[in-house]
């Protein structure tokens, strides 16, 4: 594997291309435009991803569409995400609200707040 840089975006920011990152952190407001691959996903704030999203962690505290499949080992939804995809996730704790469209699998759910598949 080569050399991974980290995708921030603080404030309000039209879009980033997607690619293969090591951090991917959104505090803001701000869209992925295209498949990412990461090793963390945070979003803190208001994003969109229109690709395919593959990370070993993804937190959600604000609000994020996930325009098609999530595939992460673990998974933290604080505020609100919507998966038009699927979603599998080892680990998934909701705490918010997620809705996922195309099915969703993992090992470990837990949810105190709503999940809707």
């Amino acid at each position: 594997m080569g050399f991974r840089g980290d995708l921030n975006i603080s404030g309000v920011m039209g879009g980033a291309g997607g690619g293969a990152y090591n951090n991917v952190k959104i505090n803001g407001q701000g869209n992925v435009n295209g498949p990412l691959d990461c090793v963390s996903f945070v979003c803190n704030g208001r994003s969109s991803i229109h690709g395919e999203v593959k990370a070993q962690t993804v937190e959600v505290n604000g609000s994020t569409s996930f325009e098609a499949k999530v595939d992460t080992g673990s998974m933290q939804i604080n505020g609100k995400a919507d998966v038009e995809g699927s979603l599998s996730a080892r680990e998934l704790r909701v705490d918010g609200q997620l809705k996922v469209k195309a099915g969703l699998s993992g090992e470990d759910i837990v949810v105190n707040g709503y999940l809707k598949v």
